[in-house]
């Protein structure tokens, strides 16, 4: 079996993140976790901590969209090489994802360079004003009288503005896709080897979100034919929560043998479901007590 690294990232719920680490535990498996610096990490440590799990000491402030999420996976895929250990592949995972098929299962169907969704951009879902206007941390998703107004101001400037991709990206394409995503040994060496590019960080970090491009970018330019779809279910379906919670009703099929997902990123078999917290620990629940079973 492959040493799997789960580098995973979350703000909240301590609970189930033990649940998700519980989940994934395996001889091979260890397990780096970033949590965010804007809540006190005291009930992560409380909730998780085991000899081969590492907290990220320098924690940063996430704000959702913002460059931010690309500096963590970068730092996160340095410290675990960092490490010296045997590692084959390193998982990204957010704490609010769960395996949805055994784990044993999952490290031995590992094969491929990288499993990560690519596009190209502009695509749906994926528009190019994310990437030709300029974005700033902490536009969206303020909390706070003074946050939203600041949020609201840089969302209004960010209209204004336009810059050219081609200055920065040069004859490379711009791929989009999801953030989550099972990378290779070497997978992570050619993302490093590209990742302090001062063209490509001056691009990529007044992007809107980043995360959902900047790997792809990379992967997708230097090795496109190596890249399969990531395992990953989300169910965008819901007009009010996207991607919304996992219901009772998704389970029939998320945990039946040879479940797929088919989508603008192509086919590929289900091995990990979000989002998954203790609003629905009772769903939680019936996939642990099915994964035991197996």
């Amino acid at each position: 079996m492959p040493v799997v690294a789960y580098l995973i990232m979350t703000h909240e719920d301590p609970e189930h993140l033990r649940r998700l680490v519980d989940a994934l535990e395996t001889e091979e498996s260890l397990f780096i976790i970033h949590i965010n610096k804007i809540v006190d990490i005291t009930p992560f440590h409380t909730a998780v901590s085991r000899p081969n799990l590492y907290f990220v000491e320098n924690r940063v402030k996430l704000y959702w969209g913002g460059w931010n999420f690309v500096r963590v996976f970068v730092e996160m895929l340095k410290f675990a090489k960092g490490l010296g250990l045997p590692i084959e592949y390193m998982t990204i995972l957010s704490g609010n994802s769960f395996p949805v098929q055994p784990v044993a299962k999952i490290h031995s169907a590992l094969s491929e360079f990288a499993y990560i969704n690519l596009v190209d951009v502009p695509s749906p879902g994926k528009p190019l004003k994310r990437f030709t206007r300029y974005y700033w941390q902490g536009s969206y998703r303020n909390q706070g009288t003074l946050r939203r107004l600041r949020g609201a101001l840089l969302r209004r400037i960010s209209k204004l503005t336009w810059r050219d991709p081609n200055r920065y990206l040069g004859d490379w394409k711009l791929y989009g896709g999801t953030a989550w995503c099972t990378l290779s040994a070497e997978a992570v060496e050619t993302i490093l080897r590209y990742a302090d590019d001062r063209n490509l960080t001056r691009f990529f970090r007044h992007a809107a979100i980043p995360d959902e491009a900047f790997f792809h970018t990379i992967l997708g330019n230097v090795h496109r034919d190596r890249c399969v779809p990531a395992n990953l279910y989300q169910d965008w379906s819901d007009p009010v929560e996207r991607p919304c919670h996992i219901r009772h009703d998704h389970l029939p099929y998320l945990l039946s043998d040879g479940a797929t997902t088919i989508g603008s990123y192509g086919k590929v078999p289900i091995y990990f479901a979000r989002k998954f917290s203790s609003r629905n620990a009772d769903v939680v629940s019936i996939v642990e007590k099915h994964l035991q079973k197996l």
